[in-house]
């Protein structure tokens, strides 16, 4: 086993046996193998079991043509959404991705669909409430952290959005607007794609510096059958602030196999 091998997780149970220790007939000491790791306590951020995605600068704007053909999307790594409730494969899968420049963050979106018969394109105006009747994604952005207000930003397809500012749990402010907000998408047979570009400034924020980290998640209420979905899994609804994400910006990804997100369970011996 290598020097560097880690272990990001919670240790659950540690369990100590007699048996492991002797022989199994004669109950005389047994041979102890030599230990193949060490297990090192480490203290960790409060957010560093949350879901993160690395936001980068884009070189360029991307156009917002619901095509993702842009440079600024080439290399992005893809977040798929969960199941809000259990963090399973949805049936229906939705798919995210995120960049940023001086003014605006920049979002992409996919949904994938059953065919033709399953979509409900929703309106392409905006705070229309019809909106959560048809196909969309709801954003939720935090920019200041746990604890603080967060904004609702509900777009689709036909470039409808509906927004609002949560001020306190319970107690929305529909009367907030993105100024500024962008959204354009293009709807296909088999999918769905949504271009958004929200400004900073709409936000009372600055560009985030590199190593800034918000608190975000992005979800989608499937139409017809009611599924829910997010990206960070959330363990009910969609307004549960205390379950969002983080967004990592202006970081390079780590490499492949460096972290493992998620849940895995681990069996083995622990020695020493």
């Amino acid at each position: 086993v290598s020097d560097n091998l880690r272990c990001d997780g919670i240790v659950d149970e540690v369990r100590i046996s007699k048996i492991a220790r002797t022989e199994f007939m004669t109950g005389r000491p047994a041979e102890r193998p030599k230990p193949t790791a060490k297990l090192i306590p480490v203290k960790l951020k409060k957010n560093s079991f949350l879901r993160s995605m690395v936001v980068s600068r884009a070189a360029k704007a991307p156009t917002l043509d619901g095509r993702l053909k842009d440079a600024a999307w080439a290399g992005v790594p893809v977040a798929a959404f969960v199941t809000s409730m259990e963090a399973k494969t949805p049936k229906t899968p939705t798919e995210v991705r995120a960049v940023y420049d001086d003014k605006n963050l920049y979002i992409a979106l996919r949904g994938l669909e059953k065919g033709q018969e399953t979509q409900r394109v929703g309106p392409s105006g905006h705070d229309d409430r019809k909106m959560f009747k048809g196909d969309g994604i709801e954003v939720f952005l935090q920019p200041l952290g746990a604890g603080k207000p967060y904004y609702q930003i509900v777009v689709n397809a036909a470039g409808g959005v509906l927004d609002l500012k949560w001020p306190k749990a319970k107690k929305p402010d529909f009367k907030w607007t993105c100024a500024g907000v962008r959204v354009a998408g293009q709807v296909r047979p088999d999918d769905w794609i949504i271009e958004a570009a929200i400004p900073f400034k709409s936000l009372g924020m600055s560009a985030p510096a590199p190593g800034a980290e918000w608190r975000a998640n992005f979800c989608r209420n499937e139409q017809p059958t009611s599924e829910l979905t997010a990206w960070s899994y959330t363990g009910g609804g969609f307004q549960i602030p205390k379950r969002f994400g983080v967004l990592k910006f202006g970081v390079k990804p780590e490499a492949a196999g460096a972290k493992c997100p998620g849940v895995a369970e681990v069996r083995g011996m622990a020695l020493e």
